[in-house]
């Protein structure tokens, strides 16, 4: 897939931030162990072409 006329090529889509804007506490996302957690999950599933298609 090309985009752009720098011959940019793009060779892979993630999904991300699949789980994370679902947690609605702010205060939440401030705990580094919860975002440590939260990183390895939405790494987990950045490849699942299910969650590559959520908009």
């Amino acid at each position: 897939m090309k985009w752009g006329g720098d011959g940019l090529i793009i060779s892979n889509v993630f999904g991300i931030r699949t789980f994370w804007d679902w947690q609605h506490n702010q205060e939440r996302e401030n705990d580094l162990d919860w975002r440590k957690n939260m990183i390895q999950i939405e790494m987990r599933v950045s490849e699942i072409e299910t969650f590559r298609a959520i908009e």
